[in-house]
């Protein structure tokens, strides 16, 4: 990938991560503590809602368009936003029964519009990003995430219904602007060969997402259960923190896993290559954000949430989540290396790994120590998925350099 696509991935991750940034922040300082617990747990059921969708439409799309010609890829993106307003009813589904669990129907209007803009739009941006057309999808961007923090600032929404129609506002305003860029074309958008392949490449990332939705669940349910929102609200307070450096995480396993899609047709040496060249690039741009909450944690903490906010007083366990991060950071890498070379079924057995440890002994913690433990239950997680990663990663690709010998022979 060119140095220039780099950059503007970067910046449009950017974009993306700091509009999230800000509308958590924002909320976080407007609402009490048991209303910024109950968006939080509405919210990760949306955001959990649209991970599993990108397993069965983002990450078959992603490959697709980064493998394809031009022509290709537009049908690529046809056949994605079709089967999105197919898979839309089970969602639906899913979302009505969080709703119902948590006595919040009368959002199901907002979420319900949100979930479906936000999907779409999502689409048409990584269609963008997998054709190395980063610049075209930055000011769209602009438009959804930094647009709805500022349409929050500026209204100030008395109610979450209020909150989610504006996402839903401004990921319809952005959808439009990249489907005009991506220009998707709608012809053979059922074939059954296309739909089995997607299904063939997103059942194991499916499977993996559904275990990761469940260990960033778990925490928040696991401790309304135990304090009530306010304490989710309290942790939520301490991961929003770690948001400034969701533009380099994410822009790098946007680019990555295309990338390393492109370099496989040679082998996995050239596609390590370029898993570890831009593993360093990026890490160099993390440091200084996992330096500033390790090192000064109550001043961000104050700087984030004001000298008066119920919430600073957990500003210490920001170096926990910085480190959990950081962790987290090695095992996103080798996650997009397996997902380049088409093995997601990684994903799945990493998070396996992951999810145990927390439900047996993150439990414990989060019984016992509250919001410290469920830091130390999310730090153990993360690093049972990266040793996870790490092992079938370098058995996958012993296993292929022996066959490659072999056939040479």
């Amino acid at each position: 990938m060119p140095k220039d696509e780099a950059l503007w991935s970067l910046v449009d991750q950017g974009a993306v991560s700091v509009g999230n940034f800000l509308t958590a922040v924002i909320l976080a300082r407007t609402l009490s503590a048991t209303q910024f617990g109950a968006f939080s747990l509405l919210f990760l059921a949306l955001f959990s809602i649209n991970t599993l969708h990108q397993s069965l439409v983002i990450y078959p799309l992603t490959l697709a368009v980064a493998q394809d010609s031009e022509a290709g890829g537009r049908q690529s993106t046809g056949r994605a936003i079709a089967h999105t307003g197919i898979l839309w009813l089970p969602w639906l589904l899913i979302l009505s029964a969080v709703l119902l669990a948590l006595h919040r129907l009368d959002v199901m209007a907002g979420m319900t519009v949100a979930m479906l803009a936000w999907q779409l739009q999502e689409v048409a941006r990584r269609a963008l990003l997998a054709s190395a057309r980063a610049r075209a999808a930055i000011l769209p961007d602009v438009i959804s995430y930094i647009g709805q923090a500022a349409i929050l600032i500026a209204l100030r929404p008395h109610t979450l219904n209020q909150v989610f129609l504006c996402i839903a506002a401004t990921s319809a305003a952005a959808l439009a602007w990249q489907l005009v860029v991506c220009r998707p074309a709608f012809t053979g958008i059922f074939h059954p060969e296309h739909t089995a392949q997607a299904w063939r490449l997103g059942k194991y990332s499916l499977a993996a997402n559904i275990l990761t939705m469940a260990m960033l669940q778990f925490p928040g349910w696991l401790l309304r259960s135990l304090g009530g929102l306010a304490v989710v609200g309290a942790y939520q307070a301490l991961a929003n923190l770690m948001g400034i450096a969701n533009p380099i995480i994410f822009s790098m396993s946007n680019m990555l896993i295309p990338s390393i899609a492109r370099a496989s047709r040679t082998g996995p040496q050239q596609a390590r290559r370029v898993m570890v060249r831009y593993g360093l690039r990026f890490g160099y741009l993390l440091l200084p954000c996992f330096l500033i909450l390790a090192l000064f944690p109550h001043i961000v903490m104050t700087l984030a949430y004001g000298s008066h906010s119920p919430y600073l007083g957990l500003a210490p366990l920001l170096r926990i989540i910085a480190f959990t991060f950081a962790v987290q950071y090695f095992a996103t890498i080798v996650g997009a290396y397996e997902g380049g070379m088409s093995r997601p079924r990684s994903y799945m057995y990493s998070q396996v790994a992951g999810l145990i440890l927390l439900i047996t002994l993150g439990s414990l913690l989060m019984r016992l120590y509250g919001v410290t433990g469920a830091a130390y239950a999310g730090l153990i997680a993360a690093s049972a998925r990266l040793v996870t990663f790490v092992s079938l990663s370098r058995s996958a690709d012993l296993a292929l350099e022996r066959q490659t010998v072999a056939a040479a022979s």
